[in-house]
């Protein structure tokens, strides 16, 4: 993970709760919270019709939202 220390770690990681049912794929990444810990960021929530949308629209749309976020 290249980082030096725990609280390096949780200052600069990204995650995320990825849930998909039959016909939506729903994928919400957390934030630094205001104290300890993360939040949920619905702010940048991904949602995709799984009927309409392409796969590589849905991958080309999660690597641009972490691409910003990425750790040195």
């Amino acid at each position: 993970m290249k980082q030096r220390s725990w609280r390096q770690l949780y200052m600069h990681c990204t995650s995320v709760l990825v849930t998909h049912d039959s016909r939506k794929l729903k994928i919400l990444p957390t934030r630094k919270a205001t104290g300890k810990g993360l939040d949920w960021d619905y702010d940048r929530e991904l949602s995709f019709d799984l009927d309409s949308a392409s796969w590589k629209d849905i991958i080309n749309s999660i690597r641009k939202q972490l691409e910003g976020h990425e750790a040195d």
